[in-house]
């Protein structure tokens, strides 16, 4: 007997929240290693532009100044 379809509903979206999950962990540590990057250049006085303590005042999580952050 085929499973209603309210069931499959929820695997469909079982599986879409698993694949989420997977993405966003994947994001993190691309964005780990893009941090780790720029740090590496801004202690490093042959890369132009990349000047030491720039964004260390701004929280890990805020936007850039003058950028949206999402919220309405």
């Amino acid at each position: 007997m085929a499973e209603p379809e309210h069931e499959q509903l929820a695997e469909a979206l079982e599986q879409e929240a698993k694949e989420l999950a997977r993405k966003a962990q994947e994001l993190r540590g691309e964005i780990d290693d893009v941090r780790q990057d720029w740090r590496r250049k801004q202690h490093d006085a042959q890369v132009p532009g990349a000047v030491p303590g720039e964004d260390e005042d701004a929280g890990e999580d805020s936007p850039p100044s003058g950028e949206d952050d999402g919220a309405g």
